[in-house]
């Protein structure tokens, strides 16, 4: 689908449209279609912990994947949701999370959750 999408954007484009200040190319998906295609493609869900390990958001489509709601997650701690074979992968990337408020900024945790 992507490759697709890259496809129809370069067949459509021209010199004079490629400007920077040109307004006659119109954007081939608008923001609201970006997420959807992006979760499509990555074949997954997404969720957003707080420091102290609790979910603040989870897309619409994780029933596709677990066997939970996006209501059953919502403010619940990642621990009571995630099987307890998966704790050692989450705790360490969990605890810096919980002393960020001592660190900087800039310092950010990914996890990857294979299916």
């Amino acid at each position: 689908m992507i490759r697709h999408i890259r496809q129809q954007e370069g067949s459509n484009s021209h010199a004079v449209q490629q400007g920077e200040v040109s307004s006659s190319n119109p954007n081939i998906l608008s923001n609201d279609q970006v997420g959807p295609i992006l979760l499509e493609a990555l074949d997954g869900f997404l969720f957003v912990l707080n420091s102290e390990g609790r979910v603040e958001y989870v897309t619409d489509n994780i029933t596709q994947y677990i066997n939970y709601t996006k209501d059953d997650v919502l403010g619940k701690d990642i621990y009571n949701i995630i099987h307890h074979g998966d704790h050692n992968t989450f705790m360490p990337t969990l605890l810096p999370m919980s002393l960020g408020r001592y660190l900087d900024n800039e310092s950010r945790a990914n996890v990857v959750c294979d299916r």
